[in-house]
């Protein structure tokens, strides 16, 4: 898979994880929020 084509898949990803979570959990699960969540775990 090449990057531009993984970047979307990651992003289609995060925003129905998103949806789904925000729904069943609550607004601490926007897309925002975890775009930065993924960025810290792939900085860690």
């Amino acid at each position: 898979m090449d990057h531009k084509a993984y970047d979307k898949h990651r992003k289609s990803i995060l925003a129905t994880l998103s949806q789904r979570l925000t729904t069943e959990d609550g607004p601490d699960f926007t897309y925002s929020a975890l775009t930065r969540m993924v960025k810290m775990a792939d900085t860690f």
